[in-house]
């Protein structure tokens, strides 16, 4: 009975707003149908459970849990987990409309947190964020909260929106949302908090650049300590700064490695910055920081953020910062209307350093669409081999992580490239995800 089926959540197209403006509560109303229920407007969710020859509409979460797991294969068994995780969603968006619902019956919120904390057994702090999100979805972020609602965006992404435009103006959020979807509902939680700081960037750059230089007011270190003997060292550094500090313990960890040295690399990082601090090891290793710019900001003719990598975007002032530094060396580099370096085509198989740093800056990370390895530890691969007249060049190299690079050899997953220099990645059920 439950074979061979797929179980899919499809939301239907309609020309009326899932979201439509109440202008006297200032917040923007849901409208969903109840099951069994005429709706008033045409869109409406759909819950379908397809096969080949049938489609059955308007299930239920009962018809979920009478599924056998055991009786699925492997397409099956993915697409159940992928629509369970749709249906907590979709729940969660009706929670949170009931939170809101909640928090509007009583003037004060002091008093919804309360009931919520005890009613629902969690801490006064969890219960005040669900409250404060949920006010925040309804009034700023109509486009994340239809999302949720559609299953087409996990709660923890949710948050991660949320706590990117908190600083923002009512009118500067609903900028953010038209720039991240509707490709944020593909992204990974790296690739959506990279996303996000792009968008928000753009959208309030003179703000960025404020909020940035408060932030590095709040440097601190501080302790807390663990079980068995253990305690974490925390620091809270500019952006540079940390990945500067990581490149010199990496180095230094590679350093000292030895092949008779049973410690993992963590461990040696650990024992190196350890050394480092109490004067037992002094450094002769040298750190970098890359930083991708336009001429213009480099030159203060204008204020576009620039590119750090393992990190994202940083304000201007912060790349002309860095840009001055005594130790800074800067290559430019011609590039065509997408941003691509153009003109690098070299004869040999071994890409050049230089034209390695380069694939390497403009793809950021492992080009496995959920993959967030950093492009300087990842393989270059010949998209079209090398052996089969491949080219070495910017647009037939990517940066793959060893992992993801075996995976493309070994041919189970077929990995195709487009116009733009998206990769699409077709999985052995046919499915396609892009990175871009």
């Amino acid at each position: 009975m439950y074979l061979n089926r797929a179980i899919l959540l499809r939301v239907t197209s309609t020309d009326i707003p899932l979201y439509q403006k109440d202008p006297q509560a200032g917040e923007f109303l849901l409208h969903l149908p109840r099951r069994g229920c005429p709706s008033r407007n045409s869109g409406r969710i759909e819950h379908v459970i397809e096969t080949d020859e049938l489609v059955i509409p308007d299930w239920d979460i009962n018809d979920l849990l009478d599924i056998p797991a055991c009786s699925l294969d492997e397409r099956e068994a993915l697409e159940m987990v992928r629509s369970i995780g749709q249906v907590q969603s979709m729940l969660e968006a009706a929670r949170l409309q009931a939170v809101q619902r909640l928090a509007r019956l009583r003037s004060d919120d002091e008093w919804s947190v309360d009931l919520l904390a005890t009613s629902c057994k969690v801490s006064l702090g969890r219960a005040g964020e669900d409250v404060a999100l949920a006010n925040t979805l309804s009034t700023r972020l109509p486009r994340t909260m239809a999302a949720l609602a559609a299953g087409a965006l996990d709660p923890a992404k949710v948050r991660q929106i949320d706590r990117a435009t908190t600083p923002l103006s009512d009118e500067h959020v609903l900028a953010v949302e038209e720039r991240v979807f509707p490709a944020a509902r593909d992204k990974t939680p790296r690739q959506l908090a990279y996303t996000l700081r792009i968008a928000v960037h753009a959208v309030d750059p003179e703000g960025a650049a404020a909020r940035a230089r408060a932030r590095r007011q709040e440097r601190r270190v501080s302790v807390e300590h663990q079980d068995e003997g253990m305690s974490w060292l925390n620091a809270l550094l500019a952006t540079p700064d940390v990945l500067a500090i990581k490149d010199l313990l990496d180095g230094l960890a590679r350093e000292v490695n030895t092949t008779d040295d049973p410690r993992t690399m963590d461990q040696l990082r650990a024992d190196v910055l350890r050394d480092l601090l109490l004067g037992h090891q002094h450094s002769r290793v040298r750190v970098h920081v890359y930083v991708t710019a336009t001429a213009g900001t480099v030159l203060g003719q204008d204020d576009q953020p620039g590119d750090l990598r393992g990190y994202g975007p940083i304000p201007a002032d912060t790349v002309r910062a860095l840009a001055l530094g005594l130790n800074a060396t800067w290559r430019g580099v011609k590039v065509d209307n997408h941003g691509h370096p153009c003109g690098l085509a070299e004869r040999g198989y071994a890409p050049s350093a230089t034209l390695r740093e380069l694939v390497q800056l403009r793809d950021r990370t492992c080009r496995f669409p959920a993959c967030g390895q950093s492009a300087h530890r990842c393989d270059l691969d010949h998209h079209v081999p090398y052996r089969r007249d491949g080219i070495t060049c910017p647009c037939n190299l990517h940066s793959l992580c060893r992992r993801h690079h075996r995976l493309k050899q070994s041919g189970t997953w077929t990995v195709t490239t487009t116009p733009a220099g998206d990769l699409q990645w077709t999985t052995p059920h046919g499915r396609v995800y892009v990175d871009r």
